[in-house]
């Protein structure tokens, strides 16, 4: 599962942030990785619903958290 973020003018996140987001959802136990345009989710290929919760609202809980970092 490929994810494209943007600040609120459009522009991809730097490179910075993308590590940043990837730290603190590689320290909640979510292994994700970026690449230059693209934050990449590694879920397993089998998973439980309650699996595919933790990594969406650890997702969303890290990139909330991320935003006003982000968005100057």
């Amino acid at each position: 599962m490929a994810i494209d973020l943007v600040n609120e003018a459009g522009n991809p996140l730097s490179m910075q942030d993308r590590s940043h987001l990837e730290s603190a959802c590689r320290r909640q136990g979510l292994p994700i990785h970026h690449m230059p345009d693209t934050v990449v989710l590694m879920p397993p290929l089998t998973m439980s619903t309650e699996e595919a919760e933790f990594a969406a609202q650890t997702f969303a809980g890290v990139v909330s958290a991320l935003r006003p970092a982000v968005v100057s």
